[in-house]
């Protein structure tokens, strides 16, 4: 993994536009010891403040109903938002498509008011080219899947509530969705080792291509619901052979709710 010193901090003006933060060829970078990468989705239908004109702001005054309030689809990276209502930032940047959109309306159908679904996306770029090289993850050429990990919901106060995993199964089975896969569900009677031997060092079984299995996402249902990732020795070999050979792909954000373990 190569280091990369900030040279300089400027500040812009407002009118520029915002560029997710990436490194040249790798596009990835560290954050606090956390590797930045994966392409995921941020799907939400959320509360909005409607702006009002003067004349509704007069009616709303004397108390006349005037719906000042709205709720609006929103999608964006983990770290940057593409879309929110009628608003749209810089969508492709880097990238030929703006994969997040197109992801975000194959599963906005499943978003019910003030509802947010986390997801990964896997698979080929409309347009050509892989989200992640050698991982096919089962998709045709040009074709793409979702898949949710965590679903919350934002009362009218602004109150967060996380949904446990069996109510995050349910939605998506209601809504004909994909969740990630599950292997296993339960209290956790067994060590770290026994898990590494379970479930790592083995060839991805989603995918066509014979890759090395990214590894497991594990987090605790009873106390925080905060996930860890555990990667397999393989894959990290894998992905640092292709960052020596400057390969890039467009894995560029990294969710500040999985941690590396």
């Amino acid at each position: 993994m190569q280091t990369v010193k900030i040279k300089s901090i400027k500040k812009l003006d407002k009118s520029y536009d915002r560029y997710d933060l990436r490194i040249e060829k790798t596009h990835n970078f560290f954050a606090n010891g956390i590797l930045i990468h994966n392409t995921s989705l941020v799907s939400s239908k959320l509360l909005f403040n409607n702006k009002l004109s003067l004349s509704e702001r007069v009616l709303k005054f004397i108390g006349f109903n005037i719906q000042d309030k709205e709720y609006k689809y929103i999608y964006s990276s983990r770290k940057v938002i593409k879309a929110a209502g009628k608003h749209t930032t810089d969508l492709q940047g880097f990238y030929k498509d703006n994969i997040w959109g197109l992801a975000h309306e194959k599963i906005k159908h499943a978003l019910v008011d003030g509802l947010s679904l986390y997801c990964e996306i896997v698979g080929n770029m409309p347009t050509g080219g892989m989200i992640q090289k050698d991982y096919d993850y089962g998709c045709r050429e040009g074709e793409f899947k979702v898949f949710v990990y965590r679903i919350t919901t934002t009362n009218t106060s602004g109150d967060v509530h996380e949904f446990d995993w069996a109510s995050i199964k349910e939605h998506c089975d209601n809504h004909e969705i994909n969740h990630v896969p599950e292997y296993y569900y339960g209290p956790v009677n067994f060590t770290l080792d026994q898990l590494k031997e379970k479930y790592l060092e083995k060839d991805c079984e989603f995918c066509s291509n014979r890759v090395p299995g990214e590894g497991i996402a594990f987090r605790n249902e009873c106390h925080n619901k905060k996930a860890y990732k555990l990667k397999s020795f393989r894959f990290l070999q894998k992905e640092s052979k292709d960052l020596d050979d400057g390969v890039s792909d467009i894995e560029t954000e990294e969710s500040d709710d999985i941690q590396d373990v």
